[in-house]
């Protein structure tokens, strides 16, 4: 199961996804970053309206497809995995439910890998987003598997400690 929490919530353990992690974090700092909120520039998305947000780092995943296909295809639906970021209600300003790249990104394993129950926790349970489980903007963006994607093929993606090596390797 795939748990999708805050670092307050979560001081101990899990990933981070977010593009930098607080010094008191025991879990993860790096290997899951590149899943952190981040336009096509490489730059961090803030102060954006929840819509314009969404498009934007769908459209970051969509350039980065073949490490999020690979890190899709690795998780195992038996083993759990927090993924971790900053964003929780209460830090959020402005809007009256939450809005934050790891519900997108539990979007993405839900509609992609069907077969990882996702929980989300800390806001995440109630997004600004009422149609965000609607997979139109992901597609729009050019992220899109084949018909016959099948997650168990035989390519995997290698993490390294501080990031993502950028190439696949045949088991």
């Amino acid at each position: 199961m795939i748990y999708l929490r805050s670092f307050a919530a979560s001081p101990h353990e899990g990933h981070s996804i977010a593009r930098w992690a607080p010094s008191w974090f025991g879990g993860d700092r790096y290997a899951l970053r590149f899943l952190g909120a981040r336009g096509v520039d490489g730059q961090p998305l803030r102060h954006l309206e929840p819509e314009e947000f969404r498009t934007k780092y769908y459209e970051y995943l969509a350039m980065i497809k073949k490490h999020v296909v690979g890190w899709l295809r690795q998780l195992e639906p038996d083993i759990d995995l927090t993924l971790c970021c900053w964003c929780t209600p209460e830090r959020q300003k402005g809007y009256p439910t939450l809005y934050c790249h790891r519900i997108l990104l539990g979007h993405i394993i839900e509609e992609y890998r069907s077969d990882v129950p996702v929980k989300y926790m800390d806001g995440a349970e109630n997004p600004v987003w009422t149609d965000s489980k609607a997979p139109g903007a992901l597609k729009l963006a050019g992220f899109s598997l084949p018909a016959d994607y099948d997650y168990r093929s035989d390519w995997s993606i290698h993490y390294t400690f501080g990031g993502l090596e950028d190439n696949y390797a045949q088991r």
